[in-house]
This record gives C-alpha cells, sequence and structure tokens, in this order.
C-alpha cells in the first residue's frame, strides 16, 4: 500500500510493540536511497523523543543494512552519497509560531510522523502541504506516514471513528491500517514485548497497547471529574439496552455555539436508581448551532416516543435573545419545536440559579466514585464530546472548571474547549436528582439550607 500510488495519507495504528516505527524507518531509509537528491521528514512531538526512539530505530536499520550514511547533530539531518537527506523535525506546538510558519518555506518528497496522536492536526496539515519536492519529476504520489497507539483525540474522529462509533468511510486517497503487537517481525523482540504486556495491571494500558482498543477509557485524577471512570460507567449499546419509548425523556441543553451547541438525552431508573445517558445531539456551525435546529435534530431521533419529555439546562437560558420573538428565549425555542411531539407536553425543569459549581462537582463526583445515595450514572459509548469533558476538562485555581479558551485555526472563533456537555448535565442531575443534592449541599453548609426552587413550565408557557 505504500508502494502502489493510489493513497496519499497512510494512517498506521493499533497497538503498541506492532513494529510501527520499524515500519516508518525502513520506509524513509528506502525511498531516500530509491530516489536521489530527495528529502524526507521524521518528526515527533519533541526532538528528544524522537532521538530516544525513532531516530535509534533508523540508525539502527542503516547499520545492519550497511548503507553508508552521515548524521549531522547540529543540522539535525541523516545525509546518504546520493544526496537524500531524512532530516529530523519537532511538531510541539509554540506560542512564538502557533500556525507552524517554521514549515512554509521548506519543500519534502515524503515524511513520516511518529506517535502523531501527541501532534496538533495543525502541524499536520501545514507538513502535508510541504510534500512536494522532485514529486512530480519522480511521478511520485506526495506520501505522508503516521504511526499512533490508540487514544481520544482528533486521529481517533478523523481516520478511525466518527462520533457516533462507526468506522470512518476514507477517501481512495487515505486508509487507517491497524496494527497490533503481533505484527511485529522481530521474532525475540515480540516474544519479550507480549510477556510485558501479559504483565500489565493497568487495565486502560492492557486495552490499548495490547489489544488496540480506541474506545477504552477509564479515569484522569487532574479531572474536573475525577470520580469518573470509563470502565465503570460508559457502556456500548447502552440505548438500545435500556430505552423505553413509554417512560419520559430527560433532554438537557448548554446554549453556547461554539463549538457546538450541546444537548443530552436521558432517561431514569428510579427503581434501581440508574441515570441513563442516551445520546448527545450537537449544533455544530455554522448553520446547526441553533437551538431550533438543535431540538428539531433530537425529535427526528425521537420520533416514536410516547414518554413526555422533561427540559433542563443553563438558567441564563430564560433570558430574551435577540435570536427569538420578543419575550421569548431559547427555552422558549426548544418548547415550540418540541409543541406536542415526543409524546405530550414538555415541562421545563430550570433553577433560577445556577448551582454552585465546585460543590455540584464535589456532588457528582461522589455519584461516580461511590454511588452515593444508591445512584449510578452510565454514559452511552458513544457519546464522545461528553466522555471528552468527563476525561479532559479541568478544574481551576478555585475548584471550578478551568474554560479556557483556544482558538479555531479555520475561522478565527475562540471558544472554551471543555465543559459544555458536562454543563449540560451538571444542571440535568442537579434537578432530577435534587433530594441528593439538598442533603449534599446541607451537609456541605455546616446545616444551612440553600434553595433548590426551579420554574415549572409546560407546552403553553412559551
Amino acid at each position: 500500500m505504500l508502494e502502489d500510488g493510489v493513497h496519499e495519507l497512510i494512517l498506521a495504528g493499533g497497538a503498541a510493540g506492532g513494529g510501527k516505527s520499524y515500519l516508518g524507518s525502513a520506509w524513509l531509509i528506502i525511498q531516500s536511497m530509491r530516489y536521489d537528491d530527495t528529502r524526507w521528514v521524521v518528526g515527533r512531538k519533541t526532538l528528544k523523543n524522537l532521538k530516544e526512539s525513532t531516530l535509534n530505530t533508523i540508525l539502527s536499520l542503516l547499520k545492519k543494512w550497511e548503507i553508508p550514511y552521515n548524521y549531522n547533530q547540529i543540522n539535525l539531518d541523516i545525509t546518504f552519497d546520493n544526496g537524500s537527506k531524512i532530516i529530523l523535525k519537532e511538531f510541539a506546538t509554540t506560542p512564538s509560531d502557533p500556525n507552524y510558519e517554521r514549515f512554509g518555506s521548506s519543500e519534502y518528497t515524503g515524511a513520516f510522523i511518529d506517535e502523531v496522536s501527541e501532534i496538533a492536526e495543525r502541524a499536520v496539515e501545514v507538513l502535508r502541504s510541504r510534500i512536494r519536492w522532485k514529486v512530480a519529476e519522480y511521478g511520485l504520489i506526495p506520501k505522508l506516514l503516521m504511526s499512533t497507539n490508540p487514544t481520544i483525540n482528533w486521529v481517533r474522529s478523523r481516520f478511525v471513528q466518527d462520533d457516533e462509533g462507526n468506522p470512518i468511510d476514507l477517501p481512495p486517497d487515505e486508509a487507517y491500517i491497524p496494527f497490533n503487537v503481533y505484527d511485529n517481525p522481530d521474532e525475540a523482540f515480540k516474544k519479550v514485548y507480549i510477556s510485558n504486556l501479559e504483565r500489565l495491571r493497568d487495565t486502560e494500558m492492557r486495552e490499548r497497547l495490547f489489544y488496540g482498543n480506541w474506545n477504552y477509557v477509564t479515569s484522569n485524577e487532574a479531572a474536573f471529574y475525577s470520580g469518573f471512570d470509563g470502565g465503570s460507567h460508559l457502556v456500548t449499546g447502552l440505548k438500545s439496552k435500556y430505552y423505553d419509548r413509554n417512560k419520559p425523556l430527560h433532554i438537557a441543553f448548554d446554549f453556547n455555539v461554539y463549538p457546538y451547541l450541546s444537548s443530552l438525552v436521558a432517561q431514569v431508573d428510579s427503581k434501581n436508581k440508574k441515570i441513563y445517558i442516551f445520546e448527545e445531539v450537537l449544533g455544530r456551525p455554522p448553520k446547526s448551532n441553533k437551538t431550533a435546529a438543535t431540538a428539531e435534530a433530537i425529535v427526528m431521533r425521537f420520533l416514536s416516543h410516547k414518554g413526555g419529555v422533561f427540559i433542563y439546562g443553563d438558567p441564563s437560558g430564560r433570558k430574551e435573545d435577540t435570536r427569538s420573538l420578543q419575550g421569548h428565549n431559547d427555552f422558549h425555542i426548544v418548547l415550540r419545536v418540541f409543541g406536542g411531539k415526543l409524546g405530550g407536553r414538555a415541562q421545563l425543569r430550570v433553577s433560577r440559579a445556577a448551582p454552585p459549581v465546585k460543590l455540584r462537582g464535589d456532588w457528582i463526583n461522589e455519584i461516580f466514585a461511590e454511588n452515593l445515595d444508591g445512584w449510578k450514572i452510565l454514559i452511552d459509548m458513544k457519546c464522545r464530546k461528553l466522555t471528552e469533558d468527563l476525561l479532559y476538562g479541568l478544574s481551576d485555581e478555585d475548584g471550578g472548571k478551568d474554560k479556557s479558551k483556544v482558538k479555531d485555526d479555520k475561522t478565527g472563533v475562540r471558544y472554551e474547549k471543555h465543559h459544555h456537555l458536562s454543563d449540560a448535565m451538571d444542571y440535568f442531575l442537579c434537578e432530577v436528582l435534587k433530594y441528593s443534592w439538598y442533603k449534599f449541599k446541607k451537609g456541605g453548609r455546616a446545616g444551612t439550607t440553600v434553595s433548590t426552587s426551579f420554574v415549572r413550565h409546560n407546552s403553553h408557557s412559551y
């Protein structure tokens, strides 16, 4: 597949120890020897990691194959007798060069990025645009080979699985090639490495590094939701197992429009004290990140629902909005779209004020970690962005949610990267489990009572 002239971009991914670095290194050397005066890039996030890993593989192959070369530690390149070079590159994002302009004046014939999941997507796009040195002269197809171990970031959603967990339908000039440890050609290494992997006690490491599992996630002690554990709270096919069209839906919104307008669809099993979060419905810019469009998307997913619906969300959504008629707001828009659909009148369950962030986080973490008051939260594996919030959304200095902003390279829009879907989850949990929430607040405030009053409206309130 590397030589058939069909695939411009090839992603080699899978479990650790599968020989991905060996393959990439061998490919660079062979191409350098085959085509005179060509330039090939090998890169990782940092030069330190590159020198300690991939470079050693390249140099050991050159020695094994008895190929003359000159490694210049100052210029960071390997030069061959035919004038070709393998150039070492660092891909870390720096404040002084966020758009990777350091690649702007360079031209390359091809590239191999090892552990691409450590690198920003923008860096890969810029490098790809620079692959053109003597490509036409030799009749080559520009090629960018990348390797990675399974992880939850842009690599998975770009090459492996979409937000629904379905395989990505890649264009003809791209390919994803799964690797695992059994693909490594070095039998001695493979025997030792498999033995080491089998001894792993960390379940996440075993799933990712041994089995190449792209879906397995556990917890992040540095996250705001430190009690969340993917092994315990994420369930494959949760909706297909537990959704009941005759029981109420609980739908929670966060009305920020970037990076998307967020909503969660859930049901509650009061008898068994289970919270089921079935779906996340995202209104994406530029056209779908509107309240009405997101609400309509929910209706389309639950056309046969008969059990009615409760609506939750940020209390600020009750303010009048210029996007709607005077005297109306985001919740009125949702009610208008739902109308008599989804099994009857929709009802609002919205607090007069947002619950205190740190306190509600402490409470939800106790539910996650200890099943506080007997309640357990289960989330469908397809809720990818909610899972990212729970894993990667950090705390700020005051114990609240870190809502640092990032910039979209394509649109220039600055937005909060995390905590949109998790906010929607918080609003829903604080209302639907209001007795547990009330008890926790009372104990957390040395006996004082904090009001949990909320405003209820029926479908005629808009």
